[in-house]
């Protein structure tokens, strides 16, 4: 196992018909634990339209903010999730 620090979280954003915590990440959650990166998912809607998610992310990143004390956070998203953060940012 090794420690990868990184200067930001990371989170995780799905596409669509995608949930956080489904097969869809395939090992890239394992990878991280087991080398203590700290990640988090964006916790949206798989099915949800885009202003609907980027106000969902908005809300779990400002939560995150709360919990972690990160300023910044390294988004990683796939397919629509990526239209999600961008409508976001």
């Amino acid at each position: 196992m090794t420690d990868l620090s990184l200067k930001y979280p990371i989170v995780l954003i799905h596409g669509t018909s995608a949930r956080d915590n489904s097969l869809f990440w395939g090992r890239i959650p394992k990878t991280f634990r087991d080398n203590n990166i700290l990640f988090y998912y964006g916790k949206t809607d798989g099915w949800a339209n885009v202003s609907n998610n980027a106000q969902m992310l908005k809300a779990n990143l400002l939560r995150l903010v709360e919990t972690t004390g990160a300023e910044k956070f390294n988004l990683i998203a796939h397919s629509k999730g990526g239209i999600d953060a961008r409508h976001f940012i």
